[in-house]
């Protein structure tokens, strides 16, 4: 979901600036111009320059309100694993099975019984498991071929490191007897059944898509992600690639706020030419320019026409008031 924190966060990660102060790095940029770090918005600057008085609500609160009018809460989906990496988690999750399932190899050697073993002995090496294969059986004095992640035979209660062992065909000599347990990853270490591995509303990413994988899981129940339909407007603009005339400008507030989006997990469907559908089928619509009181502006009086109000208007921000 979007939220307050992740536009702090989008925020703070491209700017030196105070969190939620999203006007001071263009601020800052601007030869002569500062800001009002302290109060954690962008200081009102009475200038002409700027075309507006001063005065209007903090960021933060502006956020706030916005976010407010849309869903608090998405409704569930289910989607593949391999589709879930950037979407909330519906439900918490425990875990399936144990992990790891069995007694397991951490290292190419030998299975051996810790209490058959003599420091200089020489054993016969019968039978061997490969990963992937059911767990064979430890002759009484003797060892076993293993590989890693292989079972541990029944019988073994450790593991020699095959450069640990000096080899003569088929006969094995131990250089030193190893603890119970060496080079062998027990049953249930990792996870247990019943274990809480993801919480309700985490973000998935690699390491959740890991676990979920590890546990058999096919898919997963996610909160739909926020649809957010941008419009632009303004005559002098042009999109990417089309050539300019006289007084036009390239739109670069649209890429913008659609990558902001993207990044934060929404939908951001195509530029719809009607705030009525606009307003139908997104959570949220944010429209950019047209919001002023020039005599191009004609977003204003669209929503004004629609029966609609301005839920937010005039933000304690520079540059960017009017914002609405």
């Amino acid at each position: 979901m979007l939220g307050n924190d992740w536009l702090k966060r989008a925020t703070a990660e491209t700017s030196p600036y105070t969190a939620g102060n999203l006007g001071a790095p263009v601020l800052a940029a601007i030869q002569g111009r500062t800001c009002q770090e302290s109060v954690g918005v962008v200081g009102i600057i009475n200038e002409s320059a700027f075309g507006c008085a001063g005065g209007g609500i903090r960021f933060d609160d502006a956020v706030e309100h916005v976010l407010s009018l849309a869903p608090s809460k998405f409704r569930a989906e289910t989607v593949p694993l391999v589709d879930c990496a950037g979407r909330v988690i519906a439900a918490p999750f425990e875990a399936r099975l144990d992990l790891p399932g069995f007694d397991r190899s951490a290292m190419d050697g030998y299975a051996v019984s810790c209490a058959d073993l003599k420091t200089g002995a020489w054993l016969p090496t019968i039978g061997r498991t490969a990963a992937g294969e059911a767990p064979g059986r430890l002759c009484p004095n003797s060892a076993h071929r293993i590989m890693t992640g292989a079972p541990v035979p029944n019988g073994a209660d450790a593991v020699i490191a095959q450069e640990n062992v000096y080899q003569r065909g088929s006969m094995l000599q131990i250089g030193a007897v190893p603890p119970v347990g060496s080079n062998v990853r027990r049953r249930r270490e990792d996870i247990r059944i019943g274990q809480k591995l993801i919480a309700e509303g985490a973000t998935l990413d690699w390491r959740h898509i890991a676990v979920l994988a590890a546990q058999g899981v096919q898919y997963v129940s996610v909160l739909r992600r926020p649809r957010v339909t941008l419009l632009s407007s303004g005559r002098e603009l042009r999109g990417q690639g089309e050539s300019l005339a006289p007084g036009e400008i390239h739109d670069s507030n649209l890429p913008m706020l659609a990558a902001l989006l993207h990044a934060g997990g929404a939908v951001v469907p195509a530029m719809r030419s009607s705030l009525r559908h606009a307003a139908i089928d997104a959570d949220l619509v944010l429209t950019t320019a047209g919001i002023s009181v020039g005599e191009e502006d004609y977003v204003r009086h669209a929503l004004r026409d629609l029966g609609a109000e301005l839920a937010v208007h005039k933000v304690a921000m520079k540059p960017g008031k009017p914002l609405a």
